[in-house]
């Protein structure tokens, strides 16, 4: 009867304190916390890809930049980028969750960079279209990487691997 109840336990019988319970929220906790980071990081993605694509298209709107920035230096710079975000996502997707949601939240990181360019010029130097791009990937950004550190925290507070 002991013996019962206790390989019961260790598989996770039905009683709501058991591991199937813990598991089950686990479970639905990784899902939701996926749910939430894939489209995160597409919008991010793609707000990347307008800042990046607008700027290489129209480099020579950008106020005070470098003369040795190239549009196809930009377009490479943002594949570059990018693929630290992707590589994190494929990483996280197959459970190296700690490695994944890191360079996922580097990546993220790199959005901010776009504030650099109100250290080149005024945010009135600037066109409407230049501020729109970069505060879309900043603020893409910004989710992002309050997606990736909330996750962060719930799996240290869950007890389970990063």
């Amino acid at each position: 009867m002991v013996e019962q109840s206790l390989r019961k336990r260790e598989v996770g019988g039905s009683s709501p304190s058991t591991g199937t319970t813990i598991q089950r929220k686990a479970a639905k906790s990784l899902h939701t916390e996926r749910n939430r980071l894939v489209p995160t990081l597409v919008v991010y993605l793609a707000a990347s890809f307008i800042h990046f694509a607008h700027n290489a298209e129209f480099l020579g709107n950008y106020p005070n930049l470098p003369s040795w920035i190239t549009p196809s230096g930009i377009y490479l710079s943002w594949v570059g980028l990018a693929a630290i975000g992707v590589s994190g996502l494929i990483l996280y997707l197959r459970n190296r969750h700690a490695v994944g949601l890191l360079l996922v939240g580097v990546y993220a990181a790199f959005g901010f960079d776009g504030l650099i360019h109100y250290s080149r010029a005024s945010f009135a130097e600037h066109s409407v279209a230049i501020n729109l791009t970069i505060w879309f990937e900043v603020l893409a950004a910004g989710a992002l990487m309050v997606v990736v550190v909330t996750s962060a925290i719930r799996r240290c507070l869950a007890g389970q691997a990063i």
